[in-house]
């Protein structure tokens, strides 16, 4: 018995353990701003290392559960969490073991505020940049959140534009 669950048709699988990041890059929780404490590169690389070792401790435990593998949730709208995360892969032996899960559509704002852009060409040069940031993408969403409301989504899930850009994002990629 192995610990993933296969998604659809895509030829990975979810992993057991997963971890958000927002906390990583941005002050978070939004309502407790002022007691956020910004994490250093090393709490960072200790607390994925310690993710890490939870995956072993499951393992050793129970024979049945093979090749598990660390989901991380990050996005650029997360200030500099790629950045961040993407230099404590390079530097450890477990860049393997992940499945990078990233999103596009949303980035830090310069009044504090995230911004949006659901345009063809930001999702190109947002797939490039986390690329480059955190070494591969495994699974991208569209960084559809509340404070972009119900129609701006839809319109953004029907945009005939961004739908084959996705597609031609995912035929690049099984080339």
């Amino acid at each position: 018995m192995s610990g993933n669950r296969a998604i659809c048709e895509a030829s990975i699988s979810s992993p057991a353990v997963g971890i958000g990041t927002t906390w990583m890059g941005m002050e978070w929780p939004p309502s407790k701003r002022e007691a956020y404490v910004r994490p250093t590169n090393d709490e960072i690389h200790a607390y994925l290392s310690n993710a890490f070792d939870i995956l072993k401790t499951i393992e050793a435990q129970d024979s049945r559960v093979l090749d598990l593998k660390l989901m991380i949730d990050t996005a650029p709208g997360y200030g500099d969490a790629e950045s961040r995360i993407g230099s404590c892969l390079q530097s450890n032996e477990y860049h393997e073991r992940t499945i990078i899960a990233t999103k596009w559509g949303e980035y830090p704002g310069t009044d504090g505020n995230p911004g949006h852009d659901f345009s063809s060409s930001r999702l190109l040069s947002s797939v490039a940049a986390s690329k480059e940031l955190l070494g591969r993408i495994d699974i991208l969403y569209t960084h559809l959140t509340g404070r972009v409301g119900d129609r701006e989504s839809i319109r953004v899930l029907r945009d005939i534009d961004v739908c084959g850009t996705l597609d031609s994002l995912r035929s690049d990629e099984e080339s």
